[in-house]
């Protein structure tokens, strides 16, 4: 899968509007009665908070992971959120939206790029 269809996915399925900085995307797309992506890319740091609170991701936590390995049900090489150790981490559930969806995301906490991890799934 290309770059250009993996961020199609990972923003149409992740209910997200991604920054022209996401990069390096690795996208896993399960599509049934409810649709769910899994996807790890780099952001610019200048780029998280804002991406963050345009997506709705604004009570994160540094101690509490919402995203880790086991939510993956696929081994995948690229999918290791337990192995960031200092992060930022929450959930959202979008209950009376169309579709309604459950989001997950953990962003590492240093570094530049810093990494995302987002889950997304119908409910």
């Amino acid at each position: 899968m290309d770059s250009t269809s993996q961020r199609s996915d990972v923003e149409q399925l992740g209910h997200v509007t991604l920054p022209a900085s996401a990069s390096h995307f690795e996208v896993h797309v399960e599509r049934g009665v409810d649709a769910a992506v899994w996807a790890r890319f780099d952001l610019a740091a200048a780029d998280v908070d804002g991406f963050l609170a345009s997506a709705g991701y604004v009570d994160l936590s540094t101690s509490r992971r919402a995203v880790e390995n086991w939510h993956l049900p696929t081994k995948a090489v690229w999918w290791v959120p337990d192995s960031i150790s200092s992060f930022r981490s929450g959930r959202i559930r979008r209950e009376n939206s169309k579709p309604r969806y459950a989001g997950h995301i953990l962003v590492s906490g240093d570094g530049d790029p810093r990494t995302i991890y987002l889950f997304v799934t119908g409910l």
